[in-house]
């Protein structure tokens, strides 16, 4: 199916709170608010897939402040991204001051909607095509929730993974080298790696006495990137090859904190490398989430 560019599922829409619409403080009850932001997400899913469409979930809202009744309210929508009959519609809520049109942020939201044939079956949806850098970035953040919204079904259902992680004592190093560098002999420690491909060489390895010796190479060597201070979170079960998602359940659990993390797979078992700096934040991720991790 042919894509669709992602200015075809932007929104805007306007609509001003009237005397029934307020709740027993005045303002503008949040009930009708949620009504409007499920309407006009609607339309924008409609709008860019032509299609009729249905509510599936809507994620947490926070109001960050009331809706008076005396000014506008602004709902700007967004298609974020598309999956197969489905599409994440994100919305900005402000406040328009009628006379000074200045805007105020009063919520954010994220919906999920499928798309419907004449039959009232799913169906599919046509590829987003991101124009600019802003759209890219909307739909890596809508991925990340979408790995997280499957991961809560998951959970719910009993079949989320669940693996006991080790914070690995040693911080490491994370060299980066040009194609064809021969790596010098890594020293021993609980984990070190090299990788070579074709448009680079990739060195992890802990930060010991036994490792001045690389880094002394690592120096005269040019053309190179290092990095020291990293930590790693070791999976500590066997994982099977046909296990699927496991990369993608980790990292979504730290993307989702903003925290970068680089994942390395060997045969059996996984690694996350995170900044130090970000370590107990990381860990705290990984727990919240339902994982093991020790011994902190």
């Amino acid at each position: 199916m042919e894509g669709r560019p992602a200015s075809l599922g932007r929104l805007e829409s306007r609509m001003r709170p009237q005397p029934e619409h307020a709740n027993n403080g005045g303002n503008m009850h949040g009930g009708y608010i949620l009504y409007h932001l499920d309407t006009y997400c609607g339309m924008t899913a409609s709008r860019f897939s032509g299609t009729r469409v249905v509510t599936v979930s809507v994620d947490r809202m926070d109001f960050a402040r009331p809706v008076p009744l005396a000014c506008n309210l602004l709902f700007k929508t967004s298609v974020n991204m598309t999956h197969r009959h489905s599409m994440e519609v994100g919305a900005r809520i402000e406040v328009e001051n009628s006379r000074t049109l200045e805007l105020t942020h009063v919520g954010t939201a994220y919906l999920t909607f499928v798309a419907l044939d004449d039959n009232g079956r799913p169906t599919t949806v046509p590829p987003l095509i991101p124009e600019t850098d802003e759209d890219k970035r909307r739909m890596a953040d809508a991925v990340r929730r979408s790995y997280l919204r499957r991961m809560e079904r998951a959970q719910a259902k009993g079949k989320a993974f669940a693996f006991s992680i080790e914070l690995l004592p040693e911080s490491f190093f994370l060299c980066r080298f040009a194609p064809g560098f021969t790596p010098p002999l890594l020293p021993a420690g609980s984990f070190a790696l090299c990788a070579a491909t074709d448009t680079e060489t990739t060195l992890v390895f802990p930060e010991s006495p036994a490792s001045d010796g690389i880094v002394n190479a690592v120096c005269k060597a040019g053309g190179v990137r290092m990095e020291k201070g990293w930590r790693a979170f070791a999976v500590r079960e066997t994982l099977d090859l046909s296990a699927s998602g496991v990369a993608a359940a980790l990292c979504a659990v730290l993307a989702a904190e903003n925290i970068s993390v680089q994942y390395l797979s060997t045969f059996s078992s996984g690694y996350l490398l995170v900044r130090g700096d970000a370590v107990n934040e990381a860990a705290e991720a990984l727990r919240f989430a339902g994982h093991g991790v020790y011994p902190l």
